[in-house]
């Protein structure tokens, strides 16, 4: 899901999708990307602004480059996450599917174990909850002293006993059929919280806390923006890898070949992202 206006990104997402502005050494969307491939994930629909739709396919194209298959779809309204299932009922009708927000970042030596639990979910829904200091920012997860969950709200004026849950979604084929049940929510839109509630009531919600290992951003602000970045340079630059590349993830996934890889650099005037896949070469 990468449409909607970024109103509180202003004037910078004015003439930019957020999704496509550069955080630290590449565009916000590489991120999402890439967690949607740690989850072997390959067949992939972007839900975008039908302003910038033109933009996004400049930049990933078909997805072949890095061993996908990418489809794009327009949003022509913001109405909402949970729009997001009725734009694409063509696309996801009869399958099992994830669903991450274009501005959502994680990293972690665990990410791609969760990840791997969610593919894996049989029924019902798989959500994640992270602890953050204030959870009126988010929706939010309220678990038992068995961390089951018995409540969720969207931006709750109270933290007590609260978790985050962060923009990534595991649901069963019957996500479609509940999106249909849902209601526009007091601020006019259609709210993932609310399908979540569904499968809670269906006592098929299932929850993993995501601990300390685990680093996760929304790109709401301005701040959080430049917290990100600021997160992303600094791991690159102590551990010389790079976070959420494409072409490396692909590559490893033997999704592409080595030439493939090669084949996708600008050979004259290499950036330092590019110096990176390079170095990957050479050290095979």
């Amino acid at each position: 899901m990468a449409a909607g206006n970024a109103t509180r990104l202003r004037p910078a997402s004015i003439g930019c999708s957020k999704h496509l502005m550069l955080l630290y050494d590449k565009p916000m969307i590489y991120y999402s990307l890439s967690t949607l491939m740690l989850a072997g994930i390959r067949k992939i629909l972007i839900v975008v602004n039908n302003k910038f739709k033109k933009n996004y396919v400049d930049l990933l194209k078909d997805g072949r480059q890095f061993g996908l298959e990418i489809n794009y779809l327009e949003q022509a309204e913001p109405n909402g996450v949970a729009d997001v299932f009725l734009i694409a009922e063509n696309f996801i009708k009869g399958h099992k599917i994830a669903l991450i927000l274009g501005d959502n970042i994680f990293h972690g030596t665990n990410l791609r174990n969760f990840l791997k639990e969610g593919v894996n979910n049989k029924k019902g829904a798989m959500i994640f909850a992270y602890n953050v200091k204030n959870v009126s920012k988010y929706g939010a997860v309220t678990l038992n002293s068995n961390n089951q969950p018995i409540k969720l709200e969207e931006k709750p004026i109270t933290k007590k006993d609260s978790y985050a849950v962060p923009g990534i979604y595991f649901f069963d084929k019957s996500v479609l059929n509940k999106a249909k049940k849902i209601t526009p929510s007091k601020r006019g839109e259609l709210e993932i919280t609310d399908i979540n509630k569904i499968y809670l009531k269906e006592k098929k919600l299932n929850v993993k806390i995501m601990g300390r290992g685990m680093s996760w951003f929304d790109i709401g602000e301005i701040d959080s923006f430049i917290e990100a970045s600021n997160f992303v340079r600094t791991i690159q630059n102590r551990q010389g890898l790079i976070i959420g590349c494409p072409e490396e993830i692909a590559w490893r996934n033997n999704w592409i070949s080595s030439e493939d890889f090669l084949n996708s650099l600008n050979k004259t005037a290499m950036s330092q992202y590019e110096k990176y896949i390079v170095q990957l070469l050479k050290k095979k």
